[in-house]
């Protein structure tokens, strides 16, 4: 009897944690109206990302983060860029930097409650303040030297559009190899 309530206990446990695939359809790529107006439709383009504020503190005035930005299609692809970020604190603004891009291209499955991006990520539900989210678990791709220990959580994107892509965009990202060489002003605290 201990046997089947341990059993019966293990299944539960493990299906709270399976998600069904309807939850991993809301972080796909998507064009979201903004302004409802039927004469002068907007739009905004949203993708799975992650918070670019999170990040470690490497000094008093500096920092390193990651950022990465994600397109999952109906069609089974996906695709991911992934760049190191450099934050400095100077006259009392915050200023970020981007560092080499990575990108990553190929087929996602779900199975278990989880989507598996080809060997190179494994995606699963998070919540985050009250809100959905995926955490994403690195397999095979490498998170940028320093950020290691950051833990990488994704959001819908739709709070934040730095470098957002466009859902009818190629099923395959590149990167061109090159780092930002200038310094970018943001909000010193997350603006929402």
């Amino acid at each position: 009897m201990k046997i089947l309530i341990s059993i019966i206990i293990a299944f539960n446990i493990l299906s709270l944690k399976a998600e069904p695939f309807g939850y991993f359809k809301s972080f796909f790529d998507r064009e979201v109206e903004i302004t409802h107006d039927p004469e002068f439709p907007e739009y905004e383009y949203v993708n799975a990302k992650n918070d670019i504020y999170q990040m470690l503190k490497t000094g008093p005035n500096t920092g390193i983060g990651l950022a990465l930005n994600m397109s999952l299609k109906e069609s089974g692809r996906y695709a991911f860029w992934l760049h190191k970020i450099d934050h400095r604190w100077k006259n009392g603004a915050r200023q970020i930097r981007f560092g080499k891009c990575r990108a990553y291209n190929g087929n996602w499955e779900y199975k278990e409650g989880k989507l598996f991006l080809g060997n190179d990520l494994i995606l699963e539900a998070a919540y985050i303040d009250g809100m959905n989210a995926l955490k994403a678990t690195f397999v095979e791709a490498q998170k940028p030297a320093g950020t290691e220990s950051i833990e990488t959580t994704l959001n819908d994107g739709s709070i934040d559009t730095l470098m957002g892509l466009q859902p009818n965009a190629d099923d395959g990202f590149r990167c061109g190899g090159f780092s930002l060489p200038f310094w970018l002003p943001i909000p010193s605290e997350r603006p929402w």
